[in-house]
């Protein structure tokens, strides 16, 4: 993919509110806690795609979970 087009991808998902975000986590811990939570089977936790997408669903999840409080006008 060019510069120009992850840039414009970038744009896009900027306009769509979305930001990517890189976070260090210890990947055998992570994917050990998804397995025990019964997210992935031991086999997927071996695919780092899967891992990724479920750490996205978990964030989501979070995020839904927490929505903002309603705005109360004064």
């Amino acid at each position: 993919m060019t510069a120009a087009a992850r840039q414009r991808r970038t744009r896009q998902r900027h306009r769509q509110g979305l930001t990517s975000m890189r976070i260090d986590v210890h990947e055998h811990r992570f994917a050990r806690a998804l397995i025990n939570s019964g997210r992935l089977s031991t086999e997927e936790a071996l695919r780092r795609f899967l891992v990724e997408r479920e750490l996205e669903r978990l964030v989501v999840d979070f995020i839904e979970r927490w929505p903002d409080p309603p705005t109360r006008h004064a």
